[in-house]
């Protein structure tokens, strides 16, 4: 991936990650890393994996959209006379 907006905060051992403006060679070693490294493409996969399962399984995103409704019940309501 390349660091652009969100994907920028994935820590960089769970990704291959590119610069934001990244040049076609740069690419091109990416790839052939890949290509090349089967140690390295194991070691992303876990580490990938690891990280999405604890930030961003279903379970952890119905948790976190659980606590956001439960905060926003306990939050006093705004009306026209307030």
């Amino acid at each position: 991936i390349n660091a652009r907006g969100s994907f920028a905060e994935i820590p960089d051992q769970a990704v291959y990650k590119l610069s934001d403006n990244f040049s076609q060679e740069e690419l091109i070693e990416a790839l052939e890393s890949l290509y090349n490294s089967s140690h390295l493409r194991e070691k992303l996969q876990k580490d990938g994996y690891k990280y999405y399962k604890n930030n961003h399984s279903p379970k952890i995103i119905a948790k976190q959209y659980a606590s956001a409704i439960n905060q926003f019940i306990k939050r006093p309501l705004i009306t026209d006379n307030n």
